[in-house]
Order: C-alpha cells, then structure tokens, then sequence
C-alpha cells in the first residue's frame, strides 16, 4: 500500500515538473515575445501625424549632407506631388530620417509636415540614420530603361521630367550613352584564305583575294 501511494506522490511531481516547464518559456521564447512587442509599439507609433515645423528639430548627429542641387530636386518633388512619406521623428520631434524633405519644406514655405514617430533613440536611432541612406545609395539605376522613361516623360510633360530631379541635358547625356556605337575600325581579314561568298540579296561575290563585281555591274 505504502508503495503505491509513493508511486502516485511520483506521478504527481513528474506532472507538475512538466507542467512548469511547458508553462515558463525559454529564452528565446523571451526574446521572440521582446521582439514582438517592440514591432507593436513601434506600429502603434508609426501613426501619420501633421505637425507644425517649428515643433521639430533637425538632427543634430546627422551625417548626410544636402547640396543646392540635392535640396532643389527634394523641392521639385514636393512642389509637383507633395509629401507622399513621412519623415521619421523621435518622440521629442528630432528628425531621425527626412532632414532634406524638412529643409526643403522650410524653402517652400510650409508651416506643416507629416511625421511618424519612431521609438528608436540614442545609437540605434543614429544607426537607422545611416543605414536609411545607405540601403537607398546601394541600389543602382538600370540606364538605358531610366533613359528611355525620362524621354518619354520629357515628351509627354517636360515639367513633370524634371521633377524627378534629372535635368533634360542629363538626359540626353544617358540617351547617348545608351546608343549603340559603330567600332572604331574593323578587324583585319586575311585575304590569302580561299572562301566563297555571294551576298543573298545584291549577288555580290568575293573569294579570299578575287573579286567578282559582274553581278553588281
């Protein structure tokens, strides 16, 4: 009887040993269930809010730089098609991505921008920084289907072409590059080689070193 009851105490521990483990989760469920909270905050922050210029502040760790050119082209896009993303901002209003749309904003004029606030902060917002521009830097134009679409966008509305930020004489420029070109000089043939050809069409012939223009004549 004494056995029996020792063989159920058993039972009972066991069940409650698996019981515990099956209900606490291991570390990397931890981390799975960190990481998946941290992309729902980040969703519920990501929300597109119309807030005022002067709310924001340019980042001051920014490491891109914007030329004339760079900004004039950013000012084209918005003047032709408006805002068509949101900058990304901290939750206190520092531009994290965006610092050339709100620059030229401020050029245009405006007084309002869309944002979306992200919940990176310190290194790993700077790092984002970067790495927005540099995933974007690494892509490369294919040049001769970019050519033939800003020509014909050239020829539809000129307007509309250069606002895309490519100018018409740098189009121009890709659609020379683009053609084919004639070599230079053509290879040497060995005339010594005894070969007979007859064009399909004229009727011309030739053979290594003879001619025969009678059925061009």
């Amino acid at each position: 009887m004494a056995t029996g009851n020792k063989r159920q105490r058993d039972d009972v521990d066991l069940a409650g040993q698996e019981y515990a483990r099956s209900d606490r989760p291991d570390q990397d469920g931890e981390r799975e269930h960190d990481a998946h909270r941290n992309r729902t905050d980040a969703a519920d922050l990501a929300r597109i809010e119309r807030v005022a210029i002067s709310s924001l502040v340019p980042d001051p760790a920014n490491v891109r730089k914007h030329s004339a050119k760079n900004l004039d082209a950013i000012k084209g896009s918005l003047a032709r098609f408006g805002q068509q993303k949101p900058i990304v901002v901290s939750a206190a209003g520092v531009v994290v991505a965006g610092n050339g749309t709100l620059a030229a904003a401020v050029a245009l004029g405006w007084t309002e921008i869309d944002v979306v606030r992200s919940p990176l902060v310190g290194s790993e917002a700077t790092a984002y920084a970067i790495a927005d521009n540099r995933t974007a830097e690494l892509a490369e134009w294919d040049d001769e289907a970019l050519a033939q679409t800003l020509a014909a966008l050239a020829i539809d509305d000129a307007a509309l072409a250069e606002a895309t930020g490519f100018d018409a004489s740098e189009v121009e420029q890709m659609l020379q590059a683009t053609e084919p070109t004639a070599p230079s000089e053509f290879a040497t043939v060995d005339e010594s080689i005894e070969t007979e050809h007859q064009c399909p069409k004229c009727g011309y012939q030739w053979s290594g070193g003879k001619v025969n223009k009678d059925a061009t004549d």
